[in-house]
């Protein structure tokens, strides 16, 4: 390749493509050896998810499973280094009022606790998580 990055930060954006597969390999492609592929999508279960029309794609906990070592890829070109379910969408806390960093208080155990287990935590349908965030790893 002619050009090769070290990271690809992908924030609400993989949900409006209609071919992940082609995306995932366009990633894999661009990144260097051990290069990271940070990803920020809404989850499928959170209402916000649905109110956009330009939702073209939904997410869980396991749906990056079908790219990874650690899920059912045949031929994984990344590793899960990290996976986390966030109960109100992530905002930096310099953009949040005082309520909302309120808020921000209130919600951490709530986070703390459904990624004690995320996908059982999906199982329940309890209080659905807004998103998802992944760091991989490019495997080559």
């Amino acid at each position: 390749p002619i050009y090769e990055f070290d990271a690809v930060y992908s924030n609400h954006s993989l949900e409006h493509l209609s071919n992940t597969d082609k995306v995932m390999d366009e990633v894999w492609r661009m990144l260097k050896p051990k290069g990271k592929f940070m990803i920020r999508v809404p989850h499928a279960h959170g209402s916000l998810s649905f109110i956009h029309p330009g939702h073209l794609k939904f997410f869980t906990a396991n749906t990056i499973w079908f790219y990874t070592s650690e899920g059912l890829s045949k031929n994984p070109k990344f590793r899960t280094l990290r996976k986390r379910l966030n109960f109100i969408f992530y905002v930096p806390p310099d953009k949040l009022r005082w309520k909302g960093r309120l808020l921000r208080q209130l919600v951490t155990p709530i986070n703390w606790i459904i990624n004690l287990s995320p996908t059982l935590y999906e199982r329940t349908g309890i209080l659905p998580a807004d998103e998802i965030e992944w760091e991989l790893e490019v495997i080559k």
